[in-house]
C-alpha cells in the first residue's frame, strides 16, 4: 500500500464523507420526497450522477493506492466509470424527452459495465479464495443457476411480451439487460458459495452492492416495459378514437344531408299539396258566379289552403247577388261568407263579399283533430251522472 500524506488522507476522508451524505440525502429524497418536487432535477440528475463517478473514482483510487486486488478494483471502476459515463450522457441528451432512443450510447454505457464487472468478481476470487474444489463449483452453479432461473421466470417474460412491438435492435438491446443482471446475480451468488457461505464484510458490502443494482435494474425494466406496453396500448386506444371521430364526423354529416333533403322534399309536397288551391278556388268561383253578377276585385290574404277571400263587385239587383253567396256556401271550399256592404244606384248594386276558404282536404283533417280532442267533462265510464246500467239477473 503506498504511503499517504496526512492531507491526502484528508482529502480522501472528506471525499468519502461527502458521498456518504449525498448518498443519505439520496435516499432520503427518494423515499419521503425531501426537497419536493423543485429538487428532482438536482437529485434525479445531479447527485445521482455525482455519486455514480463518485464510486467509480472510489474503486480506481483503490487500484492506484493498494497493490493488492489492484487488477480487481481497476476492473470494476473502469466498469462504474463507463456506467457514469452513460447516465451522463442520458442526462445531456434525454432529460426531459418523451422519446427515448433504443439502443443509444446512454446503452453502450450500461452494457459495458457488466463485463467489466464480471472480470473483477472473478480476479477477486482468485485472489481471496484462491483454488476453488470441484464441489464448490458445483454448488456455486447449482445456487447460481436456480436463483438465475426464478429471476428470468419473473423478469424476462414480461420484458419480452412488452419489446414485441420495438425493432430488432431495441429488443436486442432491452433483453441485454435482464441476462446481464442475471449472469451478475449468479456470479455473486457463486461467489459467496465459495467462501462456505461465510463471506466477511467486505465480500457481503461488495455483493450485496451488486445484487442491489441489479435487482433495481431488473425492476426499472420491468417498469419500463410495462409503461411501454401502456403507451402502445394508449396509442392503439387514440387511434382508435380518431378512427370513430372520423367515422362519427361522416355519420354527421350524412345526418345533416338527410335533415336538408328531407326539408327540401316536406317543401316539395306542401307546395304540391298547395299548388291547386288557387286553381280550385278561381275553379269553384267561376262556378258559383250566377248571370248578372260581375266582380270586379278578388284578393286572397293567408295561406293558398286556409285563406281569407274578399270579392267585389257589381249586380242587377240584390237577388244574383244572394244566389252567389248561396253558391259559393254549397260548393263546400268556402266554409263562411258575409256580406259586407251593397249599395244600389241606378239598378244597379255593388256589393262586398267576404269568404274564408278551405280546402275539402284541410278541413278534413280539422275535422279529425277535433275528433280526437276529449269532450269536456266526459270520462271513461261515460257521461257525468249518467246512472249505471242494471245489473243482469
Amino acid at each position: 500500500m503506498a504511503k499517504l500524506s496526512p492531507r491526502n488522507r484528508l482529502v480522501l476522508r472528506c471525499a468519502g464523507g461527502a458521498l456518504v451524505l449525498g448518498f443519505l440525502a439520496f435516499v432520503l429524497h427518494a423515499a419521503t420526497g425531501f426537497g419536493g418536487s423543485a429538487a428532482e432535477t438536482f437529485f434525479g440528475i445531479w447527485d445521482y450522477d455525482a455519486l455514480m463517478l463518485g464510486a467509480a473514482a472510489s474503486c480506481l483510487a483503490r487500484a492506484a493506492i493498494v497493490r493488492r486486488e489492484r487488477l480487481a478494483w481497476g476492473l470494476l471502476g473502469a466498469g462504474l466509470l463507463t456506467w457514469t459515463a452513460g447516465e451522463i450522457y442520458y442526462s445531456a441528451a434525454f432529460a426531459g424527452s418523451e422519446s427515448v432512443p433504443i439502443p443509444s450510447l446512454a446503452d453502450a454505457g450500461y452494457l459495458a459495465f457488466y463485463p467489466l464487472a464480471y472480470a473483477a468478481l472473478i480476479v477477486l476470487m482468485r485472489e481471496r479464495i484462491g483454488s476453488f474444489p470441484a464441489t464448490r463449483w458445483l454448488d456455486g452453479l447449482i445456487v447460481g443457476s436456480a436463483v438465475a432461473a426464478l429471476a428470468a421466470a419473473l423478469a424476462l417474460g414480461p420484458i419480452v411480451d412488452a419489446s414485441s412491438s420495438d425493432s430488432t435492435a431495441a429488443v436486442a438491446t432491452n433483453l441485454a439487460y435482464p441476462i446481464a443482471d442475471l449472469t451478475l446475480l449468479t456470479l455473486v451468488v457463486t461467489a459467496a458459495s465459495f467462501t462456505g457461505w461465510r463471506p466477511g464484510a467486505g465480500w457481503l458490502t461488495l455483493g450485496g452492492g451488486l445484487i442491489v443494482l441489479g435487482v433495481s435494474d431488473g425492476l426499472y425494466l420491468w417498469q419500463s416495459a410495462q409503461l411501454r406496453k401502456l403507451d402502445a396500448e394508449i396509442a392503439q386506444a387514440q387511434q382508435r378514437q380518431r378512427e370513430l371521430q372520423a367515422i362519427k364526423k361522416q355519420v354527421d354529416d350524412l345526418e345533416m344531408k338527410r335533415a336538408t333533403f328531407q326539408r327540401k322534399v316536406d317543401l316539395i309536397e306542401r307546395l304540391k299539396a298547395e299548388q291547386s288551391a288557387p286553381v280550385h278556388m278561381l275553379d269553384e268561383v267561376s262556378k258559383a258566379l250566377p248571370d248578372f253578377v260581375w266582380l270586379t276585385t278578388m284578393d286572397s290574404v293567408g295561406p293558398p289552403g286556409t285563406s281569407t277571400v274578399k270579392f267585389a263587385g257589381q249586380s242587377s239587383g240584390l237577388t244574383p247577388v244572394a244566389d252567389f253567396i248561396s253558391a259559393l256556401q254549397r260548393s263546400g271550399w268556402f266554409p263562411g261568407v258575409d256580406l259586407v256592404s251593397s249599395t244600389e244606384q241606378n239598378n244597379i248594386v255593388t256589393f262586398a263579399v267576404q269568404a274564408s276558404f278551405k280546402s275539402p282536404e284541410v278541413a278534413a283533417k280539422e275535422a279529425q283533430a277535433a275528433a280526437r280532442k276529449p269532450i269536456p267533462g266526459s270520462t271513461a265510464a261515460g257521461k257525468p251522472g249518467a246512472a249505471a246500467p242494471p245489473a243482469g239477473r
